[in-house]
């Protein structure tokens, strides 16, 4: 159970959003040129989100049954995180707490890891 929600947090601060898109080989090369444009687009989203996800891990602070984000809008941007992906983990973290939520509600017994204790085993 600890590792189901520990993966359920590393999931939704890293990994933000996969799209396939299938494409028919009767599509004007036009649609082709666009929907790469769009893919170049999200992959460069995915990267920005990514990069604010590694560095926002370190102030990601276990809170008794939640996770809670300690540092500001203001002093994230210092960091080099847009508003927007700071809001966007922010909300990452809080689905993250609305499942625990949801888990202990339904009888589950877990244990929450400590964030900041398995980035330090990890180094």
């Amino acid at each position: 159970m600890n590792f189901r929600v520990f993966f359920c947090f590393v999931v939704l601060l890293t990994v933000v959003a996969c799209k396939q898109q299938v494409e028919s080989q009767s599509e004007s090369a036009s649609v082709a040129v666009d929907s790469l444009d769009m893919r170049i687009e999200s992959d460069a989203d995915l990267a920005s989100k990514r990069n604010a996800a590694l560095l926002l891990v370190d102030y990601v602070k276990l809170d008794g049954d939640k996770y809670v984000l300690d540092i500001s809008e203001d002093e994230a941007s210092e960091l080099g995180v847009s508003p927007e992906n700071y809001r966007y983990q922010l909300g990452e973290i809080n689905k993250t707490n609305e499942l625990i939520a949801q888990m202990k509600a339904n009888g589950d017994s877990i244990e929450l890891p400590d964030i900041q204790t398995l980035m330090r085993g990890a180094k």
